[in-house]
């Protein structure tokens, strides 16, 4: 196998070029669908209740301390808020999707730091257009913002590998203490475990005890430290504190039962999928890294480090879900953007796991564009009759004309696309592969961002729900719900900061019975009134109704409203200010067998 020596690249188009790529993948439609559960809403309420109660050290949601997470991720969500200058969904997806462009420009420089200038731009791109990474990239969550301070942490230990200096040494460890302040101890362990392997590998156990160390472990640990005391004196004691250290960090990684705790294997399965379209030609960029003589040593004991090391470690941890993978994501995009950039000869073993590869990336770009094609004419009635517990949610997105013609617009797209690139990919696999992905993602992600998505807001969204909700009570009425469900997203589209919290139906009766000041509110499933009217102790009134993620729900009060009384409705600062009005509804006794649902 031979190598040509790259020519050196100009840096700055190459940016430029990359993240004009991620803005026009992660920006368009951002603000056109609502925040969904579980995890997008919930941040996005966190983030509100801390700006609007003014508590920046603690964490909150629905009034009360959340451990769950540390705050950077919400203090970015509000600085953005700030600039904007309302609450939206847009906030917290303008930090994922900056996250998810400054990481990809880091794999841009980390590739060219291990000596891969000719990958730089492809690896920037297989990364910017993987799977799960672009899905992530428009979600209003905080793992991209954590794979950028992994990648800026292991990117400044190889600028101090390469030119030793206590500068970048140093921002090596405080980007590792960001990235504890984004999401835990994980974003400290996961770069610590590739550095302590590269180290081991190249200068022997020895060198994990250098003298760097002593000062570095403090230095990482600083700003920690220094959010964590005020977080735990305001919070109010060391139960806390062990709540936050030991419960919802250490207890969470090495804990063998929870949600999440999926098979040692479940990656092996899952991270092919997730990575698609590029992870195809992951055995031969493994393959030619095991073989390209011409690579320095760093470079392949630090690329093994980062991808197998680091899938190692997280296949071995109990809690698995397939964004967890996304910090080693760039070390598998750096792999890829190295082979199908190869400037030399591949050798025979290696030419078939890309020439493979790229034919079933052509074909599956061919497939997917009559998919769609298929969706936008019999796609409803198909899916109704493959999936039937879908089947009115499939019904409500595909009824607008509009979205019909967006499919099949996409889907016409990516034929043409596909026709128009045989010729090219037949001259030049790699890098007709790599255009051909690209504007792929690039109609794909508009389409579906743009028209597909946001017509699912009808059942996966509260907005609407809260929306009509708040037209007919009172700001100071209270509110509760039943059971300890969507707390974040009744939160946030009432602007509310605290809603009582029920388990059982007798805590319903007591509350919607009680004596206290407005007018109660209880928002329950439709099906847990038959529990209710069975004490036959309440009466009450039907607010509103509607759907949301395959249950129905509904807003219920004791009291009858006044039927002209209407005040315009307004958010403010993410409290709510409007009035109310109410239409009457037949009142309801919670003995009754026949029920009125109309609203």
């Amino acid at each position: 196998m031979t190598l040509t020596v790259p020519v050196p690249e100009r840096t700055s188009i190459h940016i430029a070029v990359l993240l004009t790529l991620c803005a026009a993948l992660y920006l368009p439609g951002i603000s056109k669908r609502d925040l969904w559960r579980p995890d997008e809403v919930r941040y996005s309420e966190v983030a509100r209740e801390m700006d609007v109660t003014g508590s920046f050290v603690l964490p909150r949601l629905n009034g009360l301390p959340y451990p769950d997470k540390p705050p950077l991720f919400f203090w970015l969500t509000i600085f953005v808020r700030t600039l904007l200058g309302e609450w939206s969904p847009v906030p917290a997806r303008l930090v994922a999707a900056a996250g998810a462009a400054g990481t990809v420009v880091l794999t841009l420089l980390s590739a060219r730091m291990l000596g891969l200038s000719h990958a730089g731009v492809a690896s920037g791109v297989v990364l910017a257009t993987s799977a799960e990474f672009l899905w992530m990239a428009r979600w209003g969550t905080m793992d991209t913002l954590l794979s950028f301070f992994i990648l800026l942490c292991l990117y400044s230990f190889l600028k101090h590998r390469m030119r030793p200096s206590t500068v970048w040494l140093a921002a090596a460890w405080l980007t590792a203490g960001a990235a504890i302040l984004v999401k835990g101890p994980l974003g400290a362990l996961l770069p610590g475990i590739v550095i302590a392997t590269t180290i081991t590998w190249l200068d022997g156990p020895q060198s994990l005890l250098a003298r760097s160390v002593r000062w570095g472990l403090p230095l990482m640990l600083a700003p920690v430290v220094v959010w964590l005391i005020p977080n735990i004196i305001q919070a109010g004691g060391w139960d806390h504190a062990r709540n936050v250290i030991v419960g919802q960090n250490i207890g969470r990684i090495y804990s063998s039962t929870g949600a999440h705790h999926k098979p040692i294997y479940y990656y092996l399965l899952n991270f092919p999928v997730h990575f698609l379209p590029w992870s195809v030609f992951l055995p031969g960029a493994l393959l030619l890294l095991k073989n390209d003589s011409r690579l320095p040593r760093l470079t392949k004991v630090f690329l093994g480090s980062f991808f197998i090391g680091a899938f190692l470690f997280l296949s071995i941890i109990p809690p698995k879900r397939e964004k967890y993978l996304l910090p080693l994501y760039p070390s598998a995009a750096i792999l890829i953007g190295h082979l199908l950039s190869f400037q030399g000869v591949y050798d025979r073993s290696i030419e078939k796991w890309v020439r493979i590869p790229a034919k079933i990336c052509s074909a599956l770009v061919v497939i997917l564009g009559f998919v769609l094609l298929a969706a936008a004419t019999i796609g409803p009635e198909l899916m109704s009759i493959l999936v039937p517990k879908f089947a009115t949610d499939i019904q409500l997105v595909m009824s607008s004309a509009q979205t019909r013609i967006w499919l099949c617009v996409c889907g016409c797209l990516l034929v043409v696309v596909w026709r128009g690139e045989r010729g090219w990919l037949k001259r030049d696999l790699p890098r007709a592969s790599v255009v051909l992905m690209v504007l792929t993602a690039l109609v794909i992600s508009t389409g579906m961002s743009v028209e597909v998505l946001p017509r699912a807001d009808v059942f996966k969204s509260v907005k609407d729900f809260c929306r009509r909700l708040n037209e007919k009570i009172h700001p100071s009425d209270p509110i509760g719900i039943y059971p300890e469900i969507y707390q974040g997203a009744y939160n946030f589209y009432l602007g509310r900061i605290h809603l009582t919290l029920f388990t059982t139906t007798q805590q319903i009766e007591q509350f919607l019975a009680s004596s206290r000041h407005g007018q109660p509110v209880v928002i329950m499933p439709e099906k847990a009134l038959d529990v209710l009217e069975a004490g036959g102790t309440v009466s009450y009134h039907m607010l509103v109704k509607g759907r949301f993620e395959h249950q129905t729900m509904v807003a219920i009060t004791t009291k009858k409203m006044p039927e002209s009384f209407q005040m315009p409705l307004s958010l403010s600062g993410g409290v709510v200010t409007h009035g109310w009005e109410y239409n009457p509804e037949g009142a309801r006794s919670c003995g009754c067998s026949s029920l009125n649902t109309s609203h």
